[in-house]
């Protein structure tokens, strides 16, 4: 145990907290109690004599100091538990200047309920916006405060930080850094409050209990009503599919222990546990959360029987999601495999990009990184951004302005490189390599590809835009004349084009 080197030592203590570091704090229940409505409710409970507490409450062992007073080991480092017990306490506050500290003490006190200690970090946030205004904007929308998240975004905005990275947006989601790049000062001006962190935009769920009708058992379909099955899986609107333990045993371990612990309950009229039971057909019976149809769905993939008849992408996901939960590994194959096929990686590439993310299938995703760059907005909202970090996408955008710069290097090294003809510039004095011509053209490309920084369209575009330009007095005679053998050298685009392309597929998407 380490020595404690804070103020938080005095014999009068009635309880001790034991930090993740293993430094002991000894404290007063009263004090805690009035600052924490966890704590309050905790030791409100009757405790035996001899008890350790764990950081949920929880009683873990049955232990105490050797001056017999109760334990409670605790997550928290010491130095957030100390700046944390020094806000309870009528003593001197800590000067806090780490953000780092300072998020783990705003997530401490959320976590025991401390409403005067939550209201401090947000205000310290607030303090800390122009100094980190992208890490305050990722922690801010980790614990909604959105009031926090406006004066983060408005710095970002004004210190031009948006293609910047912190570590933090691993964690918050997409769409919050979506909901980031899209702000501007006028939004947030508008009658209806413009709002960062996804929590904040949840429903929050209704605390009036509704009691439901009570739902008639029903027999699954064949092949999952046989009178020769020997369990039962019954879903959670009460529809029983008769089931093989040998067939659920290979399939997922997790319904297999299930399955194990029903065997101790059958047949023998012994009151069973809350997730399993003997039906009246003496077969151990296995309650699952899921409905009928994502169960149906599971078993039609390993029964030899007709396979499942799926076409949405989240319905699949949805269902892919149980598959993990239950460990089933052919299923999980199955459904991501299915359900990327089920995307056109053309026409949506962000929303293809996005689900591989999800899905964590890196070749998919990497190809869908690829179709994006054929499109102009990435920025535009999708609901699945809510289910991917913020860094898979600021990796995604990131990727888009590397492609950029290769394709429009590609450009001015194919500019000095492949001179068209050898007419005189008379605006420049110079050979038309580098001439005014050079200078239309690759503005015209350059700017395109900015754009969208692939393809044959588009140099062929843009160099239809480069005649145009250069009919005008923008470029002197010999420029102009050398128009005709540019129109009738279909060669250049197509080698162009190539050049640029290569350049492009030389970037990588990164992963992490």
């Amino acid at each position: 145990m380490a020595s404690p080197a804070h103020h938080f030592n005095k014999p009068s203590a009635d309880i001790i907290l034991i930090s993740s570091d293993d430094v002991e704090f000894r404290v007063h229940r009263i004090i805690l109690a009035e600052a924490s409505t966890f704590f309050e409710t905790l030791f409100a409970l009757p405790q035996p004599a001899s008890t350790q507490f764990s950081g949920a409450g929880e009683q873990t062992a049955n232990h105490t100091d050797p001056n017999g007073l109760p334990v409670i080991n605790v997550t928290e480092t010491s130095a957030v538990l100390e700046s944390l017990l020094r806000l309870c306490y009528p003593i001197r506050d800590p000067v806090l200047t780490d953000i780092t500290v300072i998020r783990g003490i705003l997530e401490a006190a959320v976590k025991y309920d401390m409403d005067e200690a939550k209201e401090l970090m947000r205000k310290r946030l607030l303090g800390l916006a122009s100094a980190e205004p992208l890490r305050v904007y990722a922690i801010a929308c980790l614990h909604a405060l959105e009031d926090v998240a406006l004066a983060a975004a408005k710095e970002v905005l004004q210190q031009k930080l948006q293609s910047s990275y912190v570590e933090e947006m691993e964690e918050i989601t997409a769409g919050d850094y979506s909901r980031l790049m899209g702000y501007s000062p006028q939004k947030g001006k508008r009658k209806k409050p413009y709002s960062f962190s996804r929590i904040s935009m949840t429903p929050a769920a209704s605390e009036a209990s509704t009691e439901s009708a009570p739902i008639e058992p029903s027999d699954a379909p064949h092949p999952f009503n046989l009178p020769n099955a020997d369990a039962i899986l019954c879903s959670s609107n009460a529809v029983n599919f008769r089931v093989h333990r040998m067939i659920l045993a290979m399939a997922s371990p997790v319904l297999e222990e299930k399955l194990a612990h029903t065997s101790l309950f059958t047949g023998d009229g012994s009151e069973a546990p809350q997730e399993t039971n003997a039906g009246q057909t003496g077969l151990p019976i296995v309650y699952l959360p899921e409905s009928s149809r994502t169960i149906l769905v599971l078993l039609q993939i390993y029964y030899p029987f007709n396979d499942p008849e799926l076409n949405d992408t989240q319905d699949i996901i949805t269902i892919l999601t149980v598959a993990e939960k239950y460990g089933m590994k052919k299923a999980v194959r199955s459904l991501k495999a299915l359900a990327m096929s089920t995307l056109d990686m053309k026409s949506e590439p962000l929303q293809a990009y996005l689900i591989a993310i999800r899905l964590g299938m890196r070749e998919q995703a990497i190809v869908a990184a690829r179709y994006t760059l054929e499109r102009v907005d990435l920025n535009k909202y999708s609901t699945n951004m809510e289910e991917v970090s913020a860094g898979s996408y600021y990796r995604l955008l990131q990727y888009r302005r590397h492609c950029v710069e290769a394709a429009c290097n590609a450009v001015r090294d194919w500019g000095l490189e492949n001179p068209v003809s050898n007419e005189y510039c008379h605006n420049s004095r110079s050979w038309i390599k580098s001439g005014c011509w050079e200078t239309l053209v690759q503005t015209e490309f350059i700017a395109a590809l900015a754009e969208i920084p692939v393809g044959l369209a588009v140099i062929t575009g843009a160099a239809a835009s480069a005649m145009k330009r250069l009919d005008s007095s923008a470029a002197c005679s010999s420029c102009r004349s050398s128009r005709d053998l540019l129109v009738q050298t279909s060669a250049v685009y197509l080698t162009l084009s190539k050049a640029v392309d290569e350049k492009v597929l030389q970037v990588n998407l990164e992963w992490k």
